[in-house]
């Protein structure tokens, strides 16, 4: 029997579509949030406007702890409990996706539930891999507004003391560093390092096992273009909830079919929207829904911690 492709009987399978995308997200997102040790957080939150404004309070200074004499009545002056305002920014995407209603039935298969249950997974990984670009670009942009949170010039290879160095930016809170974020080309430098290394047991437990010291800190290989930098690669030392990136409307979705063409032609077309919010900065650009050329611009950020301990980043430039 002959399909008849029509506006009444036409349907890309909505139910399978999201089905596909909520189960590949979800497996996504877990795999991201618990490889990174919390330190790029991607949830799901409905956000309104174009701008995520959270609010919190300055830390209090050890001046507000006063020695009280036991035999006065003095007058005494209060502090003030100051409040500060992280400001995230929105970011609106889409995809277009379209094929052959006869591609899939030369498969044998059903064009609508096999065109939405394949292009659920496929959108789901996409948005993932989106959403990591665009945290990631927003950290480095953000990072580089403090230049106490970026160390090396990207003419040298990084080495256990520019791993020492970058944690320890954060004093003693330096425990604080959840996981080290790498391109490949500085993760086969760093194992390099390692079997030249005469230290007993470096060089043999990277040869024997395929793992590779880091002082302890976990390490996330990504070939990102985010950890790209004017002069080498950016290393991104993170702390927990160092970059929060929330999908925050629902996915639009719009089906079509075009019967003009020689052979029907599917569409579908998804909208959604994340928000990006740095730890201890605000996006003050002012360009609604930014490219990630701008969220990577330090001048798209301003500070908002009163304490650099509490920033979200330390950023090492490697030598390519």
């Amino acid at each position: 029997m002959a399909i008849n492709y029509t506006l009444d009987t036409f349907k890309i399978y909505d139910e399978e579509f999201n089905a596909m995308l909520a189960e590949q997200l979800e497996r996504n997102l877990e795999i991201f949030n618990s490889s990174t040790g919390g330190g790029i957080i991607l949830t799901t939150e409905s956000l309104k406007g174009q701008y995520e404004k959270k609010a919190m309070f300055k830390a209090l200074s050890s001046a507000t702890i006063k020695n009280r004499d036991p035999k006065s009545v003095a007058t005494i002056v209060f502090d003030t409990l100051d409040q500060l305002e992280n400001i995230g920014v929105k970011v609106d995407r889409f995809n277009a996706i379209q094929k052959t209603a006869d591609s899939f039935a030369k498969l044998a298969q059903d064009p609508d539930s096999s065109f939405s249950a394949i292009v659920g997974v496929l959108t789901a990984d996409l948005i993932v891999a989106d959403a990591v670009e665009t945290a990631v670009s927003a950290i480095m942009g953000a990072t580089q507004a403090e230049a106490t949170h970026v160390i090396g010039d990207g003419t040298s290879e990084m080495t256990f003391k520019d791993i020492n160095s970058a944690q320890f930016v954060y004093g003693d809170a330096f425990k604080n560093v959840a996981c080290i974020l790498m391109h490949s080309s500085t993760a086969k430098q760093l194992v390099d390092l390692n079997i030249d290394e005469k230290l007993t047991g470096v060089a043999n437990l990277t040869i024997q096992s395929g793992t590779y010291a880091s002082l302890g800190i976990p390490v996330v290989i990504s070939d990102i273009e985010a950890l790209t930098m004017t002069a080498g690669k950016g290393v991104l030392f993170l702390t927990t909830g160092a970059v929060v990136l929330t999908n925050s409307e629902s996915v639009r979705a719009y089906t079509d079919f075009d019967p003009t063409t020689e052979n029907t032609m599917l569409r579908m077309k998804r909208e959604w929207s994340m928000s990006v919010m740095c730890k201890g900065f605000s996006y003050t650009k002012g360009t609604v829904s930014p490219k990630n050329a701008i969220l990577m611009n330090k001048s798209s950020w301003t500070k908002t911690a009163t304490d650099n301990k509490t920033l979200g980043a330390v950023i090492f430039n490697s030598k390519s």
